[in-house]
């Protein structure tokens, strides 16, 4: 624990590393549960949706499961930072490869169960491509306007859009079982995205009715 909180460069990984090599050299079973910061809903949500491709035993306990908390949560955070930030196609930040991001998912599926690490790894990709969006609104050119600007910025959004789905339909069969494959693709892009040009419509329907009724 206090070794994750220095700063030391390229701890959580060495962190990890050593997790590892004590489970599968030593046979040591770290409890594998849902964050025990999820709510009743949630931890019943999880139980059901996605097939597990492993269980761990948990026998540790009270202080040793507190401590076990502390020490993945950090690692978790390091993760998703890395997944996140590496979900932005950007020239500043280049995007992680597929073996890379199946290793990175990989590890958060040591940490906590396939279903948990899917919820996260869904935020991850459908907050990264609507920033895609919003910044393709906000950054469209000054004579286009109104549904034209939807247009043009979704236009624009949608090789991301392609990409991400390629990479996620490479990645995920490597992480879960395929029958929760579909179910996240859907709700990681395309119903965030559906919702997002949904609102965007209707504020432009707005604009254009206030518009027409201003008196002239």
């Amino acid at each position: 624990q206090d070794y994750l909180r220095s700063k030391e460069e390229g701890r959580e990984d060495a962190t990890l590393q050593l997790l590892l090599n004590l489970s599968s050299q030593r046979g040591i079973c770290f409890p594998c549960t849902p964050s025990s910061s999820l709510s009743f809903a949630q931890h019943h949500l999880l139980a059901t949706p996605f097939p597990l491709l492993h269980t761990i035993k948990d026998d540790s306990s009270s202080e040793i499961q507190v401590a076990w908390e502390d020490v993945r949560l950090q690692l978790r955070c390091y993760l998703l930072e890395r997944l996140s930030t590496e979900s932005q196609t950007t020239r500043a930040v280049p995007s992680l490869s597929i073996n890379q991001r199946v290793h990175r998912l990989q590890q958060l599926c040591f940490l906590y169960p396939e279903c948990e690490v899917l919820t996260h790894y869904q935020e991850v990709r459908g907050q990264a491509m609507l920033a895609l969006l919003h910044c393709a609104m906000s950054s469209s050119p000054a004579n286009v306007t109104g549904f034209d600007r939807v247009t043009v910025a979704f236009r624009s959004v949608v090789p991301a859009l392609t990409q991400a789905l390629t990479e996620d339909l490479h990645i995920l069969p490597r992480v879960v079982e395929q029958d929760a494959i579909l179910g996240f693709l859907n709700a990681s892009y395309l119903r965030p995205l559906a919702r997002e040009l949904t609102s965007l419509m209707e504020r432009e329907c707005e604009t254009a009715l206030r518009d027409n009724t201003m008196p002239g």
